[in-house]
């Protein structure tokens, strides 16, 4: 149990770099910032399973031991399973947020250009009019010949 338990504090130092990382790239998404409360909640569910552990008396630890067997350190497990599938979970959520933003400044950028274009073209197409009028006005005027 006590290797259990300092594998699971090795892995939280990790945990929460990533977290606070990811919160400052993508602070304005509220998916990733409701994975980060979730993970800083397993955070102290592995924290608090690990304390209780430690405060318990050696004879409750071994009687313990001794009645749930194999099961033993099942609770720490799970919390530590817990924690890295939340983290795994955030670092995907990121990954789609990066995807969602990127493809939106790609739309914008397609929207601006093509505002731009448009603008160009109606411009072109205003002078050719009027250059074409200006340059040969007997298409205005009508012509009869007998």
């Amino acid at each position: 149990m006590r290797i259990d338990i300092c594998e699971a504090f090795e892995t939280i130092p990790e945990a929460i770099a990533i977290a606070q990382q990811l919160q400052e790239m993508y602070a304005s998404a509220s998916t990733l910032q409701s994975h980060a409360d979730r993970l800083y909640v397993a955070i102290l569910d592995v924290l608090q399973l690990s304390i209780s552990w430690y405060n318990r008396k050696p004879w409750l630890k071994s009687f313990d031991a001794l009645k749930r067997g194999k099961d033993y350190d099942r609770d720490l497990t799970m919390a530590v399973s817990a924690l890295k599938s939340l983290q795994e979970r955030m670092e995907k959520q990121a990954a789609l947020q990066a995807q969602v933003e990127q493809q939106s400044s790609m739309l914008s950028l397609l929207n601006v250009s093509k505002a731009s274009l448009t603008r160009i073209l109606d411009h072109n197409m205003t002078k050719m009019i009027f250059a074409g009028t200006q340059s040969s006005p007997s298409c205005l005027t009508y012509e009869h010949t007998v």
